[in-house]
């Protein structure tokens, strides 16, 4: 089991873009720009593990759990500038009926919390040496909740939004080995999705008081099922030749729609080489570069221990940066 979680050390306040404080109904161009400095904070953790057991020599069943989490508070305060009511009194705006005083700050919320969480379980059993079968159910979720206000005096405007995708998957296969480098393979599969999106806002006072606000025609509830069978026969020609055709017949609820999916792989296996990848494109270099994804070195180091009837795993990868290249200068193309 892997667990790990970190928060940003404390850090001098970072400075915000200035803010015109003038907005928010009390009149176009009340205020003058006015800075203020804030200093978010943020926090993050995951953890994963798995679990191996084996309830005879025959079966095997193991069961994973990931769970992922990050927050993010960029939370301020803005004292009001000086001469702001005395703008707002010879423009017509009273604020007092703003519910604004004379000592009033404009205080920003601005709260936001994601997350992943997965749980997956798997059993697997050698019926002959020959036939093999797998049923896997698999569950995750992500959510993203954010709150975010704009508060002067008793003047609010609240807001709060939130997604959450769930989806739950139901997997089985039955392998059957024909021969050297030649496995049949049928299965089912059923997915199901539900997502769901809700955004709430407040009726602030002044300007925005009995308004109708129409955020929730984008809320959202729905929930869909993706039902599957598939049939698959991979078959290994000599050493460097892998076809796999196959068929798949899936059906979806929300069409009602049953869709036949005909399939074919094929995959050529030539010749185990270090190479380089470049790129050039000679209207903007002269000379190739390297590719932005080529990455030469990259080391693993896994540790196996068994402590009885557990098995506990620890994985270390170390890999080189990517490539870079340095500008040299500036060019026009037409």
């Amino acid at each position: 089991m892997h667990a790990s979680a970190c928060r940003p050390p404390a850090s001098a306040p970072a400075r915000d873009e200035p803010e015109r404080s003038g907005g928010g109904g009390f009149g176009p161009g009340a205020g003058r720009l006015s800075t203020f400095s804030s200093q978010p904070s943020s926090s993050f953790y995951d953890l994963n593990g798995k679990l191996l057991f084996n309830p005879s020599a025959s079966d095997s069943v193991s069961v994973s759990l990931y769970r992922g989490n990050d927050n993010l508070g960029n939370s301020r305060s803005l004292q009001v500038p000086e001469g702001l009511f005395e703008r707002l009194l010879a423009r017509g705006i009273d604020p007092v009926e703003r519910g604004l005083d004379i000592n009033s700050t404009l205080d920003i919320t601005d709260v936001r919390d994601s997350g992943n969480t997965g749980v997956g379980l798997i059993w697997s059993r050698q019926w002959s040496s020959s036939v093999l079968s797998e049923v896997s159910l698999g569950y995750s979720r992500f959510q993203d909740v954010r709150d975010r206000a704009r508060q002067i005096g008793s003047n609010a405007n609240p807001s709060a939004e939130s997604n959450r995708v769930d989806d739950l998957t139901f997997r089985a296969t039955v392998p059957i080995t024909l021969g050297v480098g030649h496995t049949f393979e049928g299965g089912v599969e059923v997915t199901g999705n539900r997502l769901s999106y809700g955004l709430q806002s407040g009726q602030g006072q002044g300007a925005r008081l009995g308004a109708s606000p129409l955020v929730s025609v984008l809320n959202r509830d729905e929930s869909g099922r993706l039902a599957a069978a598939f049939l698959q026969d991979r078959w290994l020609i000599g050493s460097r030749l892998l076809l796999v055709p196959g068929v798949r017949l899936t059906h979806f609820d929300r069409t009602g729609g049953r869709y036949t999916e005909p399939r074919l792989a094929a995959t050529l296996f030539l010749t185990d080489a270090l190479s380089a990848v470049e790129e050039s494109f000679p209207d903007l270099q002269a000379a190739p570069f390297p590719a932005t994804h080529d990455q030469r070195h990259e080391v693993k180091l896994v540790n196996l221990y068994q402590m009885g009837d557990w098995h506990l795993s620890q994985t270390w990868i170390y890999a080189s940066g990517k490539p870079y290249t340095e500008p040299i200068g500036l060019e026009t193309v037409d």
